[in-house]
């Protein structure tokens, strides 16, 4: 049974962990993060949602996932890239974008850099059934199609601006 941090609205551990799946008490939050993984020509690592996913099933999503109680987010984030894809980080390599507040998380997300070759991915058994790199330019039309999932959307449009500084892009 995996439980989760509870938060309140200034981001201080409220010392009482939930179980993964309850309802989080209103005005709570716990910390969940989003790991933009890129390679060397500025694509975006995607894998698709396993069909039985009751949420969002077969459409395509970037790592991300809820920090365990104890985590903070660079550690969950380190533990979700390896879950979902294989892909073995080290904390120096992670880089913070942005912090986004939604109405029951505070969701950090991260840049990671990779000349991994989608080919080398590891699926996560039941959770993902492909993986792929994308250009930003594919990403962003896909954005308008029921392909990605939503808070995956949602997130980018947020950290879109810091994710094109921190690769180099122009556009912004």
């Amino acid at each position: 049974m995996e439980k989760r941090d509870l938060f309140d609205a200034g981001g201080k551990n409220l010392g009482t962990p939930i179980v993964r799946g309850d309802p989080i008490p209103a005005g709570n939050f716990v910390l969940s993060v989003s790991i933009f993984t890129v390679n060397e020509k500025g694509e975006i690592l995607l894998t698709l949602r396993a069909p039985e996913k009751p949420n969002f099933p077969n459409v395509w999503e970037i790592t991300a996932g809820g920090a365990l109680a104890g985590e903070n987010g660079i550690e969950a984030a380190l533990r979700e890239l390896r879950e979902e894809t294989g892909i073995k980080a080290k904390k120096e390599d992670m880089q913070l974008l942005r912090v986004i507040r939604e109405p029951s998380a505070f969701v950090e997300c991260y840049l990671y850099r990779t000349n991994i070759p989608a080919s080398a991915v590891i699926l996560q058994e039941k959770e993902t059934v492909a993986a792929r790199f994308t250009t930003i330019s594919r990403f962003e039309e896909l954005l308008h199609t029921d392909s990605i999932a939503q808070p995956v959307a949602f997130r980018y449009g947020v950290v879109r601006d810091a994710l094109y500084r921190a690769i180099g892009l122009d556009g912004v």
